[in-house]
């Protein structure tokens, strides 16, 4: 599916938001991600003409609007234009981390999220920078009910019980789990009907995983609860051993 929501990425600093736009266009790559940043003369502000011309240029295109902003007078700014808006045209402004929700949002709406979904991805960023991986268990911990596997398991092996499963694996990214592949990871986690964790962080979330700072070659224990949690678990492991 096409994405259908552009993101705007207001900051005082155009430097500041367009690399935040970079960062995140590689992560979505077919997303429309501009940067409105500075003002008119390239200095340290914001400029209402820039916002709105980047706005213009999302509905235009068909697209839903979603703004990020650095700082509450860019917000304040924000706000002046969505007053522009017209009957039928979308958009609106989330409260969230800048390049945090920037990520979260881009990788959402890559898939082809509506701005709905988009939203609410952005504001997940925020939960997780307040309590981050809330509610997981540590490397070394196991959930209730889990199947413990000895650390000195094979790579290969599996451990299996009713709707729960867990395994080892090597990352082979040489980016190991950062970014991108964290990224790639999040959409292969996503396919199944199962909670999934590696080391303990949710393997949903891109942050999560990226706030893990694992390395390629580093040893991952990935563990799935849930009716496709041994198929979530064999996919996930195959994804970060490069095997997929």
């Amino acid at each position: 599916m096409s994405p259908q929501v552009t993101l705007v990425l207001v900051s005082h600093s155009r430097t500041l938001a367009a690399g935040a736009a970079e960062l995140a266009a590689e992560m979505a790559p077919d997303v429309r991600i501009l940067p409105a940043g500075g003002t008119d003369e390239g200095g340290i502000g914001t400029s209402w003409d820039k916002i709105e011309a980047a706005m213009r240029e999302g509905l235009d295109a068909g697209d839903a609007v979603l703004f990020l902003t650095d700082l509450g007078s860019s917000t304040m700014t924000v706000e002046a234009v969505l007053e522009t808006l017209e009957e039928g045209e979308d958009a609106r402004f989330v409260d969230a981390p800048f390049v945090e929700a920037a990520l979260l949002a881009a990788v959402e709406a890559q898939g082809g999220a509506d701005l709905d979904a988009v939203s609410q991805s952005a504001l997940a960023a925020a939960a997780q920078w307040c309590s981050p991986c809330a509610g997981t268990t540590s490397a070394e911990g196991e959930a209730p009910g889990m199947q413990r596997v000895g650390a000195d398991a094979p790579m290969d092996s599996a451990a299996a019980e009713g709707d729960r499963a867990r395994r080892v694996a090597v990352v082979a990214d040489p980016m190991g789990l950062h970014a991108r592949p964290a990224a790639l990871l999040v959409k292969v986690a996503d396919q199944w009907d199962a909670e999934i964790t590696v080391n303990g962080a949710d393997a949903g979330s891109m942050l999560e995983m990226m706030s893990l700072g694992v390395h390629q070659g580093d040893e991952v224990v990935v563990e799935a609860s849930g009716s496709q949690a041994i198929e979530a678990v064999d996919a996930c492991v195959a994804f970060i051993e490069g095997r997929a």
